[in-house]
């Protein structure tokens, strides 16, 4: 049985301040920019291995994480088709997990004694990209028939690509 206090943890819930404005060129151009700040708890689980007594113990501890992300979005359209370019990215305001871990729990690390170690491939948090890179859009093959297409690329930050995903659809739209 979950409790309230369980669903303020990793972005379930948390407070947010969006700002989005758009700038329209012409007839068939519009550029888009938005700001948003996210604060939450972020839970971060990891083990503490003791390299004497061949023994792990997994421990978790909760840390407040500020969020924030930038963007903007290019697209161009006609009645035929559309076609967008949209880049984003996050800044975490704490991105470095294993200066957290080791000084919020140094006191738990020193009671266990001189041989533990964290695990640092141990760690698990919620892996947010830095970068993500979107083009897509959609073409109106008939009256009744459109495609919608998307190729999102996300990064890291020194810009090593993490995912790949695209996205097609076939929409009937019924008069």
């Amino acid at each position: 049985m979950g409790s309230l206090k369980e669903l303020k943890v990793n972005k379930k819930t948390g407070n947010a301040l969006w700002l989005t404005g758009g700038l329209g060129l012409g007839k068939r151009w519009l550029i888009t920019g938005m700001v948003r700040g996210l604060q939450y708890r972020e839970k971060l689980d990891f083990v503490l291995r003791d390299t004497l007594a061949f023994t792990e113990v997994p421990l978790d501890t909760t840390i407040n994480q500020v969020l924030l992300t930038y963007g903007l979005n290019i697209r161009y359209g006609s009645p035929y088709f559309n076609f967008f370019v949209e880049y984003f990215s996050d800044l975490r305001s704490i991105s470095d997990k294993t200066k957290v871990i080791l000084e919020g729990n140094s006191e738990r690390i020193s009671e266990m004694g001189p041989a533990v170690v964290v695990d640092i491939k141990s760690i698990t948090w919620n892996l947010q990209p830095a970068h993500s890179l979107t083009v897509g859009g959609d073409w109106r093959i008939s009256r009744n028939l459109a495609l919608n297409f998307g190729l999102r690329m996300e990064f890291d930050t020194q810009w090593k690509k993490q995912t790949f995903i695209p996205i097609s659809t076939l929409s009937c739209l019924m008069r």
